[in-house]
């Protein structure tokens, strides 16, 4: 709902010429958007493991009050010093004390002080006794010293832990972003980390912003070009990667395997990230797909089928297309931090999947397989790579096997 109307084909319409065979036209200003490079940065970091979960404004907020409650608390410590001080001169201002007794005490007091170091130059500095008696009796001065004091000592700065990292939290070896746009996370990822990096876009002229912008990256380092052989963008839709064709019965099975990263070795795909941006819904409903499921739903799929190990990050979240009473998948949810993409200032909720298992385990207490222990295992996607719809004992687990309801009377009087 936008403006009170229902919408039907999102904010922007677009020609049929512009859009790969197979796609929709259902888009938004924020699918045309991207995620900004400094943000994006900041998401790997977050990834590897080298930053926290937490906002790094909210941070500097935090530590910006800190700064302020010290200052604040160093500027009464100032004031309470102050007035002790000015109360100890009112008292020697009217304390009873002669001039002449004073001058008395000064002589004595350097008289007393030159026989001292007499002696002590006399026997050669004084004995071991001596000055073990001299450093006790400079470390009691000090203690008293200190013990008389009024000011109590300044408080330690609270320094903020970075323990807040993201479970889980390894180097990426693999990224794929499903929706690449101009190509430029792509390209951050491939050349940044040095790993293979890989995109799908299905919009023609958005694709050939992307190979341009790569080409000409090439060609401004000519001098020491960097190596592009393990960067590919395509232009196609990654929904040929799950659905079959209706005449053919046959999916894209090599778009399939390029954004799974099957081509690469079993570490590079434990490690592989696949960053999808399908913010504001614009992968849920909104996409209007002919086949009836949401492109979220699609997406779910593939996270389904990737290596245990293999992490799916969405600005939506798709976990409501999985077993939701199972085992076999974590979900973590982070914020990116304000200005961290280009349709709004604003930080917007980054969803991470990991996948942990090939199977999971019913939860319901009724299901028959609790008989051998935790229940009995089921996959999580099937021979052909859908996912499971159910138990095979019970008939539950997925949240997206829906239930027909009761007709309700009350409508139909």
């Amino acid at each position: 709902i936008e403006n009170g109307n229902l919408v039907k084909e999102g904010n922007m319409s677009f020609r049929r010429t512009d859009i790969a065979d197979g796609g929709g036209r259902a888009q938004s200003r924020a699918q045309y958007g991207r995620y900004t490079v400094e943000g994006f940065w900041r998401l790997i970091d977050v990834l590897e493991g080298r930053a926290d979960v937490d906002d790094e404004d909210e941070d500097e907020d935090e530590e910006e009050d800190e700064d302020e409650e010290e200052a604040e608390e160093n500027e009464a410590q100032e004031e309470h010093d102050g007035g002790e001080d000015r109360k100890q001169q009112e008292c020697d201002r009217f304390r009873p004390s002669s001039s002449a007794e004073e001058q008395d005490r000064k002589p004595a007091a350097v008289s007393a002080d030159a026989s001292s170091a007499s002696r002590k130059s006399i026997n050669g500095g004084g004995s071991g006794d001596e000055k073990e008696n001299d450093s006790h009796n400079d470390a009691a001065d000090d203690t008293a010293h200190e013990g008389s004091s009024t000011s109590s000592p300044p408080s330690p700065r609270r320094k903020r832990s970075r323990d807040n990292l993201l479970p889980g939290a390894k180097p990426i070896t693999a990224h794929v972003d499903i929706g690449h746009g101009i190509g430029v996370q792509v390209l951050q990822a491939g050349l940044g980390l040095g790993i293979p990096s890989r995109g799908v876009e299905i919009m023609k002229k958005r694709q050939l912003v992307a190979t341009t912008l790569r080409d000409g990256v090439v060609s401004a380092l000519r001098r020491d070009p960097p190596d592009m052989s393990r960067i590919d963008l395509r232009c196609d839709d990654f929904a040929k990667a799950v659905l079959r064709d209706a005449q053919t019965n046959e999916r894209d099975e090599d778009l399939r395997t390029f954004l799974l990263c099957r081509d690469l070795s079993d570490e590079e795909q434990r490690g592989l990230v696949i960053f999808v941006n399908n913010a504001r819904e614009i992968f849920a409903a909104r996409s209007n797909h002919k086949d009836g499921a949401p492109l979220d739903a699609h997406l779910a799929e593939l996270f389904g089928n990737m290596k245990v190990g293999g992490r799916m990050v969405t600005l939506e979240d798709i976990s409501g297309h999985l077993h939701t009473n199972t085992n076999w998948f974590r979900r973590d949810v982070l914020q990116s931090g304000v200005e961290a993409v280009t349709w709004g200032g604003s930080s917007v909720e980054v969803y991470v999947l990991t996948k942990l298992r090939d199977d999971w385990t019913c939860q319901y207490e009724d299901c028959e397989s609790r008989q051998f222990g935790g229940g009995a295992a089921s996959n999580v996607v099937d021979e052909d790579g859908r996912l499971g719809s159910a138990c095979v004992y019970c008939g539950g687990g997925p949240k997206r096997t829906f239930r027909k309801r009761a007709r309700n009377k009350k409508y139909d009087e």
